[in-house]
């Protein structure tokens, strides 16, 4: 499944990207906005775990109270975000 479909038990297989080889190199090597390019391969590194335990830390660290927290505002902001 790895060398045919890139895929693992995980899911996608990640290749690393050599240097001007990336999408955002292409991107930009086709006339594309180099800012475009870094905001869209940012987005494509965005992973839900890590957002989370930034989120619970940045709760517990600033003492956010669950009132705050379970607002409609923070809650569509959330949802926005990554809504799984």
């Amino acid at each position: 499944m790895k060398d045919t479909h890139g895929l693992d038990e995980d899911g996608p297989v990640r290749k690393k990207a050599r240097h001007g080889d990336g999408a955002m190199a292409q991107f930009v090597q086709n006339g594309g906005d180099p800012i475009t390019a870094a905001q869209n391969e940012q987005a494509l590194d965005f992973h839900h775990a890590d957002f989370k335990a930034l989120l619970c830390d940045w709760i517990i660290t600033e003492s956010v109270s669950f009132k705050q927290v379970e607002s409609p505002k923070p809650q569509a902001l959330l949802q926005y975000l990554q809504p799984r």
